[in-house]
């Protein structure tokens, strides 16, 4: 996946953005300089939207479309997090677990806790990437987030491609997770999306990390945090 960064230029206003291109996937955003509008509120998204704004006014500047590269000296950027979230115990977890096992994305939870894949990728897999008679699969994509749309490209890491090996119970779960997926496929007929997903919402459209991630916020604090 190629990723280039953009210039252009309108009257008075000038453009940045940064376009991802993987396959027949796409997406470009622009973001007005002296316009920003605040929607990017993780710490981490920030500070790569502010790298993309720096690099792509030193660009202008290079193009002299701008006189200067406001974005060089910033205040007040969220500084990388020193700390780290403390792993739950064993307890917690299954209490979690036990607590979320109705909820839609209960399996999906225990599939993550069992399994180690990243979020993104957990959304990405489909079941042309599980051989559970084998009890194995394949990470081969992540759903990654550009702008405010998510788009299917490959494992964060250049090690992210791999296999992964599924314990008893986390073949007995996939299987669950199928028959539920029959069940939603027959309710909704045609209009089911059939994608592949392992994990999918009720129409068979794509979950993105997003949602689970604050769905797991929510169910975490009102059950292992309370």
């Amino acid at each position: 996946m190629a990723q280039s960064l953009m210039v252009r230029k309108s009257g008075r206003s000038v453009y940045v953005g940064s376009t991802l291109r993987g396959g027949e996937n796409a997406a470009v955003g622009w973001i007005e300089f002296g316009g920003i509008v605040r929607r990017f509120k993780g710490d981490a998204t920030i500070r790569r939207t502010h790298a993309v704004l720096r690099s792509a006014l030193s660009q202008a500047k290079r193009s002299r479309l701008v006189s200067e590269n406001v974005a060089q000296d910033v205040n007040g950027l969220p500084e990388r997090g020193k700390s780290r979230p403390a792993p739950w115990e064993p307890e917690q977890l299954g209490r979690f677990l036990d607590a979320t096992a109705s909820h839609r994305f209960g399996p999906l939870y225990e599939f993550l806790a069992f399994t180690g894949l990243r979020r993104g990728e957990a959304c990405a897999l489909r079941w042309s990437d599980v051989v559970l008679e084998d009890r194995v699969l394949n990470v081969r994509s992540s759903l990654v987030q550009v702008g405010p749309k998510w788009i299917e490209g490959k494992p964060k890491t250049a090690s992210g491609e791999r296999r992964v090996d599924l314990g008893e119970r986390t073949v007995g779960l996939l299987l669950m997770v199928q028959l539920a997926q029959g069940e939603d496929r027959q309710r909704w007929g045609a209009a089911y999306r059939d994608n592949d997903r392992v994990f999918a919402r009720e129409d068979g459209s794509d979950v993105s990390p997003e949602v689970v991630t604050k769905t797991f916020r929510r169910l975490a604090t009102a059950t292992v945090r309370s």
